[in-house]
This record gives C-alpha cells, sequence and structure tokens, in this order.
C-alpha cells in the first residue's frame, strides 16, 4: 500500500524531516554543510512528544546520492519495537536498476526526490526518465520535488503525465514577491488531477527575508488557495526539522502551531495581542 492514501492518518505524520550526522562524506558541489548533528533518537523523541505516530524522512541534498545514512536509520526503527513508524524518501538517478530500487522498498523507502533548485530542468519526456517513473509507480511510491515557482511551468505537465503520485515541495515555492500571481502556483492550484499532493512546509524558505513567525502568517492566504483548489487532503504538513540554514527562532513546536494558523484565521489574530 502507498504510503500518500485514504487509509493514512495524514495528520498524525510528519510529512517532510531530514536526520544526518555532520561526519558524513558531503556531496561535492553542494550548496551547504551543516556544522552540527540531526541524529536520528532526537527527531523521534521529538515525534512522541508532539504525539505524531510516524515521519517521512527525506534525503538532503548536502548528502547526494549516498542514501546509507537514511536508509540505516529506517533499518534501525524496522529492527527495534517503537511505536513510532519511518518511512523514506531517497535520491537516485534515473538509471537506478529495479533491483536496487526494491532493495530500497523494502528497507521503508516510499518515494524519489528530484530537488531541481538552480539546476537545469531535464527532459522528463525521454525513455530514460519514462522507464524510471515507470519503475517508481510500479512500487507505489511518490515522487516529491523542489522547484523554484516560476519553473514549475517547466516541468509540471510532463511530471504530472508520467508520476501516479506527484508531490510539491514546501507550498511549491511562489514568488515571493507575487505568489498569487506566480504562474507555477496557479498552474498547482489549477490542476484537476487526483494525482498531486503539496507539502505545507518550511514557510521561511517561501519568504526567507521574514523571521520564522512571519513567513509562517505569511503562508496562511497560500494554504488556503491550495485547500480551496485541491482540496485538504492533498496538504502535507511537514516541520522540515531541523530547519537546515533556518535553524534559529523557532521550534518544533512553533511549526505544528503553524498548521493551526493555517487552519483558523482567530489563531491568528490571537497570536497578535
Amino acid at each position: 500500500m502507498p504510503l500518500i492514501s485514504e487509509e493514512t492518518d495524514r495528520q498524525a505524520v510528519d510529512w517532510h524531516a531530514h536526520v544526518f550526522m555532520k561526519s558524513l562524506p558531503m556531496q561535492k558541489n553542494r550548496r551547504y554543510a551543516p556544522a552540527y548533528d540531526a541524529p536520528l533518537e532526537n527527531y523521534v523523541a521529538l515525534l512522541k512528544k508532539h504525539n505524531k505516530s510516524g515521519g517521512l524522512l527525506v534525503q538532503p541534498s548536502f548528502l547526494g546520492r549516498d542514501n546509507s545514512f537514511l536508509i540505516s536509520c529506517l533499518e534501525s526503527i524496522r529492527k527495534n519495537p517503537s511505536p513510532i513508524w519511518l518511512r523514506g524518501v531517497v535520491v537516485v538517478p534515473p538509471s537506478t536498476p529495479v533491483r536496487k530500487l526494491k532493495d530500497y522498498d523494502a528497507a521503508g523507502v516510499v518515494g524519489v526526490r528530484l530537488n531541481l533548485l538552480r539546476q537545469d530542468i531535464p527532459d522528463f519526456s525521454n525513455v530514460t526518465w519514462r522507464r524510471f517513473f515507470s519503475r517508481v509507480n510500479a512500487l507505489n511510491w511518490h515522487v516529491e520535488v523542489q522547484l523554484e515557482g516560476w519553473r514549475w511551468p517547466q516541468a509540471f505537465e510532463q511530471l504530472a503525465d508520467c508520476c501516479e503520485r506527484l508531490v510539491v515541495d514546501h507550498f511549491g515555492l511562489p514568488d515571493v514577491h507575487n505568489p498569487f500571481g506566480c504562474v507555477g502556483f496557479r498552474m498547482i492550484c489549477a490542476y484537476q488531477g487526483q494525482n498531486l499532493w503539496v507539502k505545507t512546509s518550511a514557510p521561511y524558505r517561501v519568504y526567507p527575508s521574514l523571521d520564522p513567525e512571519g513567513a509562517a502568517m505569511a503562508c496562511r492566504d497560500s494554504y488556503q488557495a491550495l485547500r480551496d483548489s485541491i482540496g485538504e487532503n492533498a496538504l502535507l504538513w511537514g516541520s522540515d526539522w531541523p530547519w537546515t540554514q533556518f535553524e534559529d527562532g523557532h521550534s518544533y513546536s512553533d511549526t505544528v502551531k503553524w498548521l493551526g494558523y493555517w487552519h483558523k484565521q482567530e489563531a491568528i489574530e490571537a497570536s497578535r495581542k
């Protein structure tokens, strides 16, 4: 059964988080390298404290395609009885053989991530990508994409056509100066298919010039626009723990609270008093 399904209690899941150690081998052309550890046990403790039943661990960009630490964390949870369950999203090339994908599947992987920020957008219509998406679909995995909002039109139709489960990262990263005029955000809102989900996570990545609380406030209208267009069941809240490059000014509890802001106007008004 795919992780994103009617049987999944979406509200009980943290749909976007990362674990890593600063000693791990880093990708050579990385944009950023952490100077601290984000160990599995710390993340699991946060899930328990906030009454979450599970979490989705996403391979961070600075670790590139070496998913070994992520897989070791998934295996650790599986071997040690715990009320908390975890699944993973890996980063792999489209040439990855079926056997490797099935090994990841057995370890608890449920998706692949395409981090296209400041990267060239591939031609997803070519045979290599088509074959890859077919293999991903056969495993009931989702394809998670991080891409600037203004560039979504260059990729959206091909991805929506090829992927049985397409997940958009961080509100679709709309244009900070004109979020509702952003052509990519408008395209996401206008989509009529049933194979699209959007992560309502990391508001500070949407509005990087604002403090985290202010960014969360600013994302409320975007949340409601998405909810009104593609439906609340298509929205996946994520903490984005440990908030790489945006670690200061908020806590895990704050990220949980922000979801309440997006749901209710009165919560925002109360916070301003």
